[in-house]
């Protein structure tokens, strides 16, 4: 409700940011509100973990064995380009 009341009270256009003559923004009309009720409503905060599908892909090419056949084909890769090249 308090997201509501914010975006109504800026529709109204009721406050004033002019500069004063001191050279000060006139923001008093807007210092009244309890910014701690609006502050989850303009910034939400979420916890998600963006590395989740990559770290189970890994446990899961750990605990399959993959590893130790990418290892073994290197390794082959490497003698049999060895056997196969000159000098």
């Amino acid at each position: 409700m308090v997201g509501m009341e914010l975006v109504q009270y800026l529709a109204s256009g009721s406050f004033d940011l002019t500069l004063l003559g001191d050279g000060t923004s006139h923001l008093l009309g807007l210092m009244h509100w309890d910014w701690d009720s609006v502050s989850p409503v303009l910034a939400q905060q979420f916890n998600t973990d963006v590395f989740a599908a990559t770290r189970a892909w890994f446990d899961n090419f750990l605990k399959s064995g993959q590893v130790w056949a990418l290892i073994v084909g290197f390794v082959m890769g490497y003698v049999i380009k060895s056997l196969a090249s000159y000098g």
